[in-house]
């Protein structure tokens, strides 16, 4: 098995056990045009859930985040990932994508 494949699967299991009880790192927050980028659907569910329970409005994009191919370039005016970084094994390539956006 490849070591990237081994750091993301990884990154998927540890945010769906957060999803998954609910941790209040798995809470998303919103007021301005929102876009949640997720390789966990668990984790894109649950942010739906909140969002909807809380009548806020994202869109929840599931996707790898070392290629953000599918999202608009210079889209966002604010990227914030407190704590994905330690689940990549190169994290050049998150950078590089996360510049474009």
């Amino acid at each position: 098995m490849a070591v990237g494949h081994h750091f993301l699967r990884h990154n998927q299991q540890a945010w769906d056990a957060q999803a998954a009880r609910n941790s209040p790192w798995s809470q998303p927050a919103a007021g301005a045009h929102v876009t949640v980028f997720d390789l966990s659907e668990q984790q894109l569910a649950q942010d739906r859930m909140v969002a909807e329970r809380d009548g806020l409005q994202l869109a929840a994009v599931p996707g790898d985040m070392r290629d953000l191919a599918c999202l608009a370039d210079a889209g966002f005016d604010l990227i914030v990932h407190p704590v994905s970084h330690q689940y990549v094994p190169d994290i050049a390539a998150v950078r590089r994508a996360r510049h474009r956006s």
